[in-house]
């Protein structure tokens, strides 16, 4: 059944993405592919399944270090590559439990993001992202991620933006610390 709804969701995506290409916009001659590099911040709220924006006691800011590769091939469509540090503190909490010693979270992900134009502004933009991630905080594992965010152009190379990621642990059943959780960033980005 996985098999079958991670397929229907691969041709939905991809039949997307080629009726968009197809179709002609009086923006369509003025599109240009760009890279954009992101920096920042993250923080992590490793608390399973519970609600996403409660116990901020339970938040990880030990080394909130962030960062991010984008390009946008399409007037609404890009892929990223990011890169997460964080840390763990000892005696502090991570899914009601509490750590006995530090542990550093590392990740990356890939995600496919679209930029919906529901705002005719070149400054003001929301954007929606998913797909996958490899994580380690004790042991290694994947993730399938999904998201979204708002990103401001202060201007026509330089911006700040903020995402909030759900990241569902692909192996969890016998993870302690790897396992599902938020992540949230707040970067600054540049066009190059």
């Amino acid at each position: 059944m996985k098999k079958i709804t991670f397929l229907l969701i691969f041709c939905l995506i991809f039949s997307t993405i080629t009726y968009s290409q197809q179709q002609t916009t009086p923006y369509s001659d003025m599109f240009r592919p760009e890279f954009r590099i992101a920096v920042g911040v993250n923080a992590i709220q490793n608390l399973g399944t519970r609600k996403p924006f409660t116990d901020f006691d339970e938040w990880s800011f030990g080394i909130p270090l962030s960062a991010a590769l984008e390009y946008k091939f399409s007037h609404n469509w890009a892929i990223e590559q990011a890169f997460n540090v964080n840390k763990f503190d000892a005696e502090s909490n991570i899914d009601g439990g509490t750590l006995s010693k530090d542990y550093t979270y590392l990740g990356t992900n890939t995600n496919l993001k679209w930029y919906p134009n529901w705002f005719k502004s070149d400054k003001f933009k929301l954007f929606a992202n998913g797909g996958i991630g490899v994580f380690k905080i004790d042991d290694l594992n994947t993730s399938a991620n999904l998201g979204g965010g708002m990103l401001y152009w202060f201007s026509d190379s330089f911006g700040l933006r903020g995402t909030a990621l759900g990241k569902f642990a692909i192996d969890n059943k016998d993870r302690i610390y790897d396992n599902n959780h938020f992540q949230y960033m707040l970067e600054v980005i540049f066009k190059i």
